[in-house]
């Protein structure tokens, strides 16, 4: 029903009123050009209006938006800044969930611009559409994983890391985010991380990263242990000095850094080669983490030591079972006051 003229060259859409048809003129549309007769009288017919005309297209993104996202309307409307708008919004409903809402929404106000048009232009509108239930909005359970900032309002000062990276050696749990205002992706916070090095590092779910927090990795350059006189890496440089390369007949295989879930990481804490971080552990800021984190445990400083436990060990074990991190989203939804309580026994209930 929708002609916008700008996609026909030198012409449009146009109803003939005195024989009820409709013409699509325009000098790349041969067949159809052949079929108007030569005695139209252009004067009496009424071009059909596109969808930008009757508010059917940004104005409608944003009159969906106002009524089901409010605080993400500046955000939509950043995607009218440049080319790609729509399909930006698209991914953006599916992400939500709210594509189907979306396409209904559009159903109906398309509907009532043709009827509206239509009546205001006596042309004659048959085999009108019922108009289409608009579906229910589904409950929110939290943001969405796949979004890359989840705070409300176009709020950037904080992502979901696991759609930014794209290293295969850094794998990162849904829900687990990262401070960083500078806009850097977060492989630049993991240094000496290649794929020759054969270890990885590893995140697990809803962890909370600081800014300028760093994970330091292990390397494969020719460096000598600490029993040498010197650990100057002069093979590094080959040109002479390749037999300066340490001689290892058995390596032993590089391990990961591993991070458990619901861990928090402090501002500019370092994480060293190796080690593993349990569930549920506190990294307080500007600590260096040289060694194993048990889970629930507290640690601070350079090197960092165990400052606490936070739980009992019975508790800890409670927890470590009870994995809430693991469930889906609505369960997560359903039973927030038990995981933010101090009520292990409460959590144990949750169905």
């Amino acid at each position: 029903m929708f002609a916008d003229a700008s996609i026909y060259v030198d012409g449009g859409a146009f109803y003939d009123h005195e024989r009820d048809v409709i013409y699509l003129k325009g000098t790349d549309l041969e067949e159809e050009q052949a079929k108007i007769p030569e005695d139209v009288d252009w004067q009496a017919c009424t071009q059909i209006p596109g969808e930008k005309s009757l508010d059917l297209g940004r104005a409608l993104v944003e009159s969906f938006v106002e009524e089901y996202r409010p605080d993400d309307i500046y955000k939509v409307r950043g995607f009218f800044t440049r080319r790609g708008a729509y399909r930006r919004f698209r991914f953006w409903t599916d992400e939500l969930g709210l594509t189907d809402i979306w396409f209904t929404y559009r159903n109906r106000a398309e509907r009532e611009a043709v009827v509206n048009w239509c009546n205001e232009n006596n042309v004659p509108l048959t085999d009108i559409p019922e108009l289409p239930e608009v579906p229910e909005l589904p409950d929110p359970c939290g943001p969405p994983p796949t979004l890359r900032f989840p705070l409300p309002g176009n709020d950037r000062r904080i992502a979901f890391i696991a759609n930014t990276v794209k290293n295969p050696n850094i794998d990162i749990g849904d829900y687990t985010y990262s401070e960083e205002t500078s806009g850097a992706p977060f492989e630049d916070r993991v240094i000496n991380l290649s794929n020759e090095n054969g270890n990885r590092l590893v995140i697990g779910r809803f962890t909370a990263i600081g800014r300028k927090v760093r994970f330091i990795m292990n390397t494969t350059s020719p460096v000598a242990s600490e029993d040498h006189l010197t650990r100057y890496p002069f093979a590094l440089f080959a040109q002479g000095w390749e037999a300066a390369t340490p001689v290892d007949e058995d390596p032993e295989p590089l391990p990961d850094t591993i991070v458990g879930n619901d861990v928090t990481i402090g501002f500019e804490s370092v994480i060293m080669p190796g080690i593993k971080i349990g569930n549920g552990a506190i990294i307080e800021p500007r600590a260096v983490v040289t060694a194993d984190v048990a889970p629930y445990t507290v640690v601070a400083g350079s090197p960092a030591v165990e400052l606490r436990r936070r739980f009992s060990d019975k508790i800890v074990k409670a927890l470590e079972e009870i994995a809430w991190w693991d469930w889906d989203a609505e369960k997560i939804t359903r039973n927030l006051k038990a995981i933010t309580s101090t009520d292990v026994k409460a959590l144990e209930k949750a169905k």
